[in-house]
């Protein structure tokens, strides 16, 4: 076998290593925390919520719950006051540590959006209300714009 030939085994053999490097550190990420969150939304509303595993099929999965629930501001367009306690949706965490769950829509004047980004203990996010300004009608609607939060597990 000739030098040069020897330099071409040895290449497939070092691209395996570095794929296999790099797919160690993939695996190697830690998920995220579990246990009890404590959130402060930026209009200064506490609250919590539960971070648990084996929550669907996969077994490495792991979910948001609501504990307790924020207050949210939500003015109407006919000048009254809207909003109150948020019953924001629970969901599955992706692996990269990010949750996003919407329920309803904005056309309809009923809609909610929660947002999470988990970074080792703390976790950040936003939130969004909408709610119909007359019983049974759609819009227009209150709305308590986008509400930001941070928090912290718990020791």
């Amino acid at each position: 076998m000739s030098r040069s030939g020897r330099r071409w085994l040895s290449l497939p053999i070092v691209g395996a290593l570095v794929v296999f490097a790099f797919a160690g550190t993939a695996l190697a990420k830690a998920p995220v925390k579990l246990g009890v969150y404590s959130a402060t939304t930026s209009s200064g509303s506490a609250f919590q919520f539960k971070v648990i595993d084996h929550c669907s099929k996969s077994p490495a999965t792991r979910c948001l719950y609501s504990d307790t629930y924020p207050t949210v501001q939500a003015p109407c367009p006919n000048g009254q006051s809207g909003g109150g306690l948020l019953n924001y949706p629970q969901g599955v965490i992706s692996k990269s540590g990010k949750l996003s769950v919407v329920q309803g829509t904005i056309a309809a004047g009923t809609y909610i959006k929660f947002t999470a980004v988990f970074k080792g203990n703390s976790v950040s996010g936003t939130l969004r209300a909408l709610y119909p300004e007359q019983i049974g009608q759609a819009l227009p609607a209150c709305d308590s714009g986008t509400v930001t939060f941070m928090g912290q597990r718990g020791s």
